[in-house]
């Protein structure tokens, strides 16, 4: 009969003639997640565009991002995304106020804005079917605030689209709404 089972433990619990695991800590220090800027400026408040540029209304946050750019306070960065979700996250953790731009699709017309405060409901999924991006900002906002990430602002400006098709122009009623929605937050960055 042959005997499978460990060696017997010996005084300092790892059994006879093992030695102990090494223990290699695998976790890195995040990346610095935001350029810095002139004498080490922390950006306390983050612009999110997501979405995809090639597929019509898909593409609404991040042109929402590119005309923003410019026209916001020295305490904000803009970027844009194409929707990841570990990315997201990642993003989230690091600023005080987050502002996220995305498309969606929930029967509303096409050009609405929704607006949702993340930190007290869910964000309202974006594209559901027509997302580019798999997990989608919904999802990532709400792993986040399951990991305890979510910054003290979280913001998600949401636009009803029309058309996701691959190589599709962005719709005029979308095209409009994003005019509005820079408008807008250039106004609530300005004041805020």
């Amino acid at each position: 009969m042959h005997n499978d089972s460990p060696p017997p433990l010996d005084g300092r619990g790892w059994g006879e003639g093992r030695e102990p695991p090494t223990t290699v800590d695998v976790r890195t220090p995040p990346p610095n997640p935001l350029p810095q800027g002139e004498g080490e400026k922390n950006f306390r408040r983050l612009v999110i565009g997501v979405g995809n540029l090639d597929r019509g209304d898909d593409g609404v946050g991040r042109l929402v991002a590119q005309r923003l750019r410019g026209s916001v306070p020295t305490d904000v960065h803009v970027e844009e995304q194409d929707g990841g979700a570990v990315e997201l996250i990642e993003r989230l953790r690091h600023v005080d106020s987050v502002f996220l731009i995305d498309a969606a699709v929930s029967g509303a017309a096409a050009g609405t804005i929704h607006q949702t405060d993340c930190t007290k409901t869910d964000a309202m999924p974006a594209k559901s079917a027509a997302s580019s991006h798999g997990l989608g900002v919904a999802e990532a906002v709400a792993l986040a605030r399951m990991l305890h990430g979510l910054p003290r602002v979280c913001m998600l400006y949401a636009v009803e689209g029309a058309t996701f098709a691959p190589g599709a122009a962005m719709s005029p009623q979308v095209l409009a709404a994003a005019d509005a929605l820079v408008a807008r937050l250039a106004r609530e960055l300005q004041s805020g």
